[in-house]
């Protein structure tokens, strides 16, 4: 924890970054009091007092006025601000009560830099943290009143290094000049702490060896796809000792991973989707579970046998909490389709290390989830 106010939490883990800002101003207070004599007063001295259309609008007005400053007012009182970063995506929500700004979503490769912008008000100074995105729209992501200015330059800060966004000025930008940025180009590159194995999936390579909950498995073939985002994605088809075959698919979003174990949709499977690509729908119903169109990726495939590039289009689906996903993959006139479930970068070890009881357990935490695994299925048979 960085922040000291106590309206602003953040948590972090390997592959999660929340931050809750508290909206609670006790002035807020006095404000749905005001509220509240104004709405009486006006219903109890001018309805009466006034006939006709004028005499309808003049009161009118302050009931409309009275109504907004009280909403103002209860957003004040209840209202969070939840910015949710997981595998990529950035989803900001304001809660419980609807703001006219509503609520957020956006993919880690559609931003360009985060910023800060002071703003002078009547109440005093206030600081936007703010997202440029490469389309060229600029949004707010967090506006706060802080005497502690350096504060959401942190969270700025922290934001871009577990997203692995550079640092790039921004003209007109609070608390960064030219010295700033001349001098962090000269210091060494702050990397996250990840533990043993973050990367490791990705960075397998045919006849490799991993660990799976304690089961051997190795890399029989490796397809790689480089998305026109600058992302890539890969598929490893993964060969147990008695022959059986399992699908590990990784996605890659920036300096973030995610993998997630899959199957093969047979025919009768496609058939009942009815996925047409020419006309791809918003989102796809299976088994009583929906999955929303969360991604639309075109580029090449690379075969690990093979150097030729062949030009796919893939359509990704989630459910809400994402962690499951179909994948529609489009080579050339071939449909397939995969379904997949996340597994927790915990699950794989190295099987070379485990043997030589060099792992690097970090802290208790990941003490308790490798007795918790072990104990466990084999993740492909009790997901699917």
């Amino acid at each position: 924890m960085i922040f000291k106010p106590k309206e602003l939490k953040v948590f972090e883990d390997h592959d999660h970054l929340n931050i809750t800002y508290n909206w609670f101003d006790g002035t807020a207070i006095i404000m749905v009091l005001a509220s509240l004599f104004q709405l009486g007063f006006v219903f109890t001295f001018f309805l009466d007092g006034f006939k006709g259309v004028q005499g309808f609008l003049f009161p009118l007005v302050f009931i409309v006025g009275s109504i907004g400053v009280m909403y103002s007012a209860l957003t004040k009182l209840f209202n969070k601000t939840i910015i949710d970063v997981y595998y990529g995506e950035l989803n900001i929500v304001h809660k419980p009560i609807p703001w006219i700004k509503g609520n957020t979503k956006l993919n880690q490769e559609d931003i360009r830099q985060f910023y800060v912008k002071e703003k002078r008000g009547e109440q005093g100074m206030s600081y936007d943290l703010r997202a440029r995105l490469k389309q060229g729209a600029d949004i707010s992501v967090l506006a706060i009143k802080a005497t502690d200015s350096h504060l959401i330059l942190q969270l700025e800060e922290r934001l871009e290094q577990f997203m692995g966004i550079e640092d790039q000025p921004i003209a007109g930008e609070f608390g960064k000049t030219k010295e700033y940025y001349r001098q962090k180009a000269n210091q060494p590159k702050r990397k996250r702490k990840t533990k043993t194995g973050f990367n490791l999936n990705y960075d397998l390579i045919d006849g490799a060896a991993l660990s799976v909950k304690n089961k051997r498995l190795t890399v029989s073939q490796t397809t790689q796809y480089d998305w026109e985002t600058g992302n890539s994605d890969k598929l490893f088809q993964l060969i147990s000792k008695s022959g059986e075959e399992n699908l590990l698919y990784v996605r890659k979003k920036g300096g973030l991973y995610a993998s997630y174990v899959e199957h093969e949709l047979n025919a009768v499977d496609r058939n009942r989707l009815k996925f047409d690509p020419n006309n791809p729908p918003n989102k796809l119903i299976m088994d009583g579970q929906q999955y929303i169109l969360t991604a639309l990726l075109g580029g090449n495939q690379f075969l690990s046998d093979d150097s030729k590039p062949i030009a796919v289009n893939q359509w990704i689906y989630t459910t809400t909490d994402n962690e499951v996903q179909i994948r529609v993959l489009k080579t050339g006139s071939i449909l397939t389709i995969h379904k997949g479930k996340i597994i927790p970068d915990y699950y794989f070890t190295d099987p070379v290390a485990d043997e030589l009881e060099l792992r690097d357990i970090e802290d208790s935490k990941e003490i308790q989830l490798e007795e918790e695994y072990r104990e466990a299925d084999n993740p492909w048979n009790e997901i699917f």
